[in-house]
């Protein structure tokens, strides 16, 4: 466990290194090909190691507040997001259910956000650009992807009965 005096020199660490503006993760990369297969050296929003804390900074905060996360690496297919989303849409296409609107970053009970919701948003446009999105739901005749807090909207399927005015600017 790391000292009280340890903790306080890395928090001034991390407050002199947010002095300086670089961005937010994922400012002007291109996506229209995917997300890179690794971020290029010079890409915004990855401030460094200070300590044992990795600094990155993300989109869509609260200005002037803070916000801390712990969070862990990995990899995710394009596939796999699809997969997850293809397999969600199934469990609600059922009746009585029309309509099926699914939010991406919404917190959580405690206030919490995943800044991971906001690139599956961006890889769910994606697939749907690149057609490795196909929906055929046999209940549902309308579904929508939300990214919270955000006027960004996806129109994932659309039956023959037009959804909501909102859906269709």
């Amino acid at each position: 466990m790391a000292r009280r005096d340890d903790s306080l020199e890395t928090i001034q660490a991390l407050a002199e290194v947010l002095e300086a503006d670089r961005g937010c993760v994922g400012d002007g990369l291109d996506f229209s090909q995917g997300f890179p297969k690794q971020f290029p050296p010079d890409a915004k929003g990855f401030y460094g190691k200070h300590g044992a804390v990795v600094l990155q900074v993300y989109p869509r905060g609260t200005p002037g507040e803070v916000t801390a996360y712990a969070t862990a690496q990995s990899q995710i297919r394009q596939s796999e997001v699809v997969q997850a989303l293809e397999t969600r849409i199934a469990e609600k296409d059922h009746p009585p259910n029309d309509l099926l609107l699914l939010t991406c970053g919404l917190p959580d009970a405690k206030g919490y956000t995943c800044p991971l919701d906001n690139f599956l948003f961006l890889c769910v446009s994606e697939a749907m650009k690149a057609g490795a999105l196909s929906l055929a739901p046999k209940h549902l005749s309308g579904i929508a992807l939300h990214q919270w807090d955000s006027p960004n909207w996806l129109q994932l399927y659309r039956g023959d009965t037009a959804l909501t005015p909102w859906l269709d600017r």
